[in-house]
């Protein structure tokens, strides 16, 4: 794009902040993927671009080309997802996506599936009674989109059918069975009901109402992604300790 000024609709995924009244902001885009950005007096008390550049976000951004990033001119909010700002636990879920999409996706490489997942995410979040279901599930996908999807259906080394139980592998691409997942030191033993809930999640079109697993899904999810970007996401410790005490007080899931 050769514009010298222009205007996307982005998800704010990354914030942070520069000198004493900017932002540097992260954005991911439909149609030219993630960009950087500076939203000059972004901090100051009463600017205008202050609702709208902030971590997700979802906003119209006018944009003028610098020599290194972006400058935000103007700033539009277009979602506002109330209910995702206002419960500690549905936060907590959207910044471990908006972490992973920042991580994942490269400069200035639009990816659409991507984009319109994390908007739905977001809408799903807003909503959904468990938020860490959507999570789950949205994470499922977000690796299918991005080309991570694991082998499910029978065994990732051998290729031999599977029994009820089995174990995961990040390396290895998916589920093992007993003899392979031996051999590998990522893998994760994981009941039956991991297993079916797993294989539920990836061939789902909407998440579950519950996830009777949760604490599972998320190492093996967590396991991926680290197995991925070559380091933890930030974000999951939090999000693990959030969970870890609402399952406390609810009586629990299989952790």
């Amino acid at each position: 794009m050769n514009r010298r000024t222009y205007t996307v609709e982005a998800f704010v995924v990354h914030r942070r902040d520069l000198g004493e009244t900017d932002k540097l902001i992260v954005l991911f885009t439909r149609e030219m993927g993630r960009l950087t950005a500076i939203a000059r007096g972004a901090r100051k008390p009463g600017s205008p671009l202050a609702g709208s550049t902030d971590a997700l976000c979802f906003a119209k951004f006018h944009l003028s080309k610098g020599r290194q990033f972006e400058y935000v001119t103007q700033a539009q909010p277009l979602r506002t997802f109330a209910h995702v700002r206002g419960d500690l636990i549905r936060t907590a879920c959207a910044l471990e996506l908006a972490e992973i999409i920042e991580r994942a996706m490269g400069d200035q490489q639009p990816n659409e599936a991507v984009y319109d997942l994390a908007l739905l995410t977001m809408e799903l979040l807003d909503g959904a009674s468990d938020p860490a279901a959507v999570s789950a599930w949205s994470e499922m996908h977000l690796m299918r989109v991005l080309g991570y999807r694991p082998r499910l259906d029978d065994c990732a080394s051998c290729n031999q059918p599977l029994p009820p139980r089995a174990a995961f592998s990040p390396g290895a691409g998916g589920f093992l069975c007993r003899p392979c997942a031996e051999t590998k030191r990522d893998a994760l033993g994981l009941s039956a009901e991991a297993v079916s809930e797993l294989r539920s999640l990836a061939s789902s079109e909407f998440p579950p109402e519950c996830l009777r697993t949760c604490g599972a899904l998320r190492r093996v999810f967590r396991r991926v992604w680290q197995h991925v970007l070559d380091s933890d996401l930030r974000s999951a410790s939090f999000l693990d300790d959030l969970l870890s005490v609402g399952s406390a007080g609810a009586g629990g899931t299989e952790r």
